[in-house]
């Protein structure tokens, strides 16, 4: 069982991950945006416990509320799953990180936006642990 001094420092390890590790690639501009928006989004959701965040479309003006709880203590979870089955920091986050064949070569953290994205990382995460590929 995770004490709260495990999540606060697993949501300090992510955040200082993403802000370290999105770095845009030379000349595209819309995904260093995104990056940019995404850290500021997590860093919100994740250390300074939002658990809605409201956005505006800047050319219509329609606004739209995002429940951003299930996604933190999902990704809180997610990673310290990961750490635990590749015994390492650094590993978890790699492998975070990183396409997954069996998530359709995606990235588990992309995945973490939905309760049967996050199913399905748990489910991999599982067959990881037991060598079942």
């Amino acid at each position: 069982m995770l004490t709260t001094e495990d999540k606060e420092e697993i949501k300090r390890i992510i955040v200082e991950t993403f802000a370290t590790s999105a770095r845009p690639v030379p000349g595209d501009q819309k995904r260093a945006y995104e990056i940019d928006q995404l850290e500021k989004w997590l860093y919100m959701v994740v250390i300074d416990g939002f658990t809605e965040l409201t956005f505006t479309n800047p050319k219509t003006g329609e606004k739209r509320v995002v429940e951003a709880k299930l996604i933190a203590d999902s990704i809180v979870d997610i990673t310290a799953r990961a750490i635990e089955v590749f015994g390492t920091r650094e590993k978890a986050l790699r492998w975070l990180k990183t396409p997954v064949r069996s998530l359709g070569d995606q990235t588990p953290l992309s995945l973490l936006n939905s309760a049967e994205g996050v199913a399905k990382v748990q489910d991999t995460l599982g067959r990881v642990e037991h060598g079942v590929w």
